[in-house]
């Protein structure tokens, strides 16, 4: 708690260059930039941070718009093993964009991602900048300004797998942009808007509601 006073770009957690860690039951809350930060290889070259688990923390009231580009959970490159799991994670504000809940960024793949509950953040609840086959089940995304879900660059491969989730948003797209059917595999997911207090769309071949 009250950490990065002096170095703003501080995170609470950071694990670069690591496997086989757990960061389990912290409370994690009032910095101004990540909370839990893990891997240290942008893209899709061969990393050493893989195997870690990030289980059961409640992180929030992080960014406090001071600065950009961060999350309450983030993640870069490829890291094989590594789950995201039980997590609440809200309040992730930036200065200006990128107040991301779940952050995977550049390159990372084969994560799961599941059973986290990510709200109120002032960009996504799950952004991925790019990577391939994270595994995303069974979590609540909700009420994130700029949509609920995010891919930012659309590749060959696939980018991940989206299972059983609940997208929840009051007048917010639940798709920050104009997501094609082939970025991602989209099945038994539950979308929902109360301002039209209907379920928007079921799968991703329905119309992106902007």
């Amino acid at each position: 708690k009250d950490c990065g006073k002096r170095w703003a770009a501080s995170c609470g957690i950071l694990v670069c260059h690591s496997a086989h860690n757990e960061i389990s039951e912290n409370e994690i809350s009032d910095l101004e930039y990540s909370g839990v930060s893990v891997g240290w290889v942008w893209g899709y070259a061969k990393s050493t941070t893989y195997g870690n688990v990030i289980r059961n923390n409640h992180i929030h009231h992080i960014g406090k718009g001071r600065l950009s580009d961060m999350g309450g959970i983030y993640l870069l490159g490829a890291q094989h093993g590594t789950v995201v799991s039980g997590n609440v994670v809200h309040d992730v504000i930036s200065s200006n964009y990128g107040g991301m809940g779940i952050y995977t960024d550049e390159g990372s793949s084969y994560i799961t991602v599941e059973k986290n509950l990510v709200y109120d953040c002032s960009s996504n609840s799950l952004h991925q900048h790019y990577g391939k086959d994270n595994l995303i089940k069974n979590n609540i995304f909700a009420f994130s300004d700029d949509g609920q879900m995010l891919i930012t660059r659309q590749e060959e491969h696939n980018s991940l797998f989206l299972y059983n989730n609940i997208l929840v948003g009051d007048n917010e797209a639940m798709y920050d942009n104009a997501v094609d059917k082939d970025w991602f595999i989209d099945n038994n997911n539950l979308y929902w808007d109360y301002e039209n207090g209907e379920k928007v769309f079921s799968n991703s071949n329905i119309s992106v509601k902007k």
